[in-house]
C-alpha cells in the first residue's frame, strides 16, 4: 500500500494539521481534521492560473484524504465570495465546518466594493449559519504589503474583531510579521 506520502504524492491534497489517535475496541485508528483547508482554491478542480489543466479531480481528492483517515474540514474563506463557497463546500463534506471572513492580504476588496457597510452585513448574515465555526481568516500580514497596506489591514481587522465578539464565534487568524500591529489593535 505504501506510505502516505507515497500514496498522495501524485496529487493534490488538503494539508493534514491535527492528528488524533482514537481507540476503538482493541485497534488504534488515526483520524486527521483539516483544520487550514483552504478547498475554495480552484487548483482542486483542474484549474491553473486561469486554465485548465486537468479534469476536476475534487472527489476524488476528498475521498483520497478520507481514505488516510482525514475525518473533518474546517473549509477556509479569504473573501466574502470565498467564504460563500467555502460554506457551501464544508455544509456537502462529513465533518465539514467554515470560515467567513477577509484575509489581510485580501482587504482591499472590502474597499473596492464601494460598501464595506454592506460587505460587513453580509459577512455577518453569512457567520450565522450551524456550519460557521470562526471569523477569518483574518489578521494581519506585513510580508505582503503589496497586496493591501498596513493601515487597510488594521481597519478590516478590527472590523473583523467586532464581527467575532457579535457573533460569538472565535477567530481564525492570520498574523505575518505584525506583531506590533497586532498589539497596537489588541490594546
Amino acid at each position: 500500500m505504501g506510505s502516505i506520502s507515497q500514496q498522495l504524492s501524485s496529487h493534490a491534497v488538503p494539508r493534514f494539521r491535527c492528528h488524533v489517535s482514537i481507540s476503538s475496541g482493541n485497534t488504534l485508528q488515526s483520524k486527521y481534521f483539516d483544520i487550514g483547508a483552504n478547498l475554495t482554491d480552484h487548483v482542486f478542480t483542474g484549474i491553473y492560473r486561469g486554465n485548465r489543466k486537468h479534469e476536476d479531480d475534487f472527489e476524488r481528492i476528498i475521498k483520497r484524504a478520507s481514505d488516510v483517515g482525514v475525518s473533518g474540514y474546517f473549509v477556509n474563506g479569504g473573501t466574502y465570495h470565498d467564504s460563500e463557497d467555502a460554506l457551501k463546500i464544508a455544509e456537502k463534506l462529513p465533518g465539514g465546518f467554515s470560515t467567513v471572513g477577509v484575509h489581510p492580504t485580501r482587504c482591499n476588496e472590502i474597499e473596492v466594493s464601494g460598501f464595506p457597510d454592506i460587505y460587513f452585513n453580509m459577512l455577518d448574515d453569512l457567520s450565522k449559519n450551524d456550519r460557521v465555526n470562526a471569523i477569518g481568516e483574518c489578521g494581519l500580514d506585513y510580508d505582503w504589503l503589496q497586496f493591501c497596506d498596513k493601515e487597510m489591514q488594521k481597519k478590516y481587522f478590527e472590523r473583523q474583531l467586532c464581527l467575532s465578539k457579535e457573533s460569538g464565534k472565535p477567530l481564525f487568524l492570520h498574523m505575518r510579521a505584525a506583531c506590533e500591529g497586532s498589539c497596537e489593535i489588541n490594546k
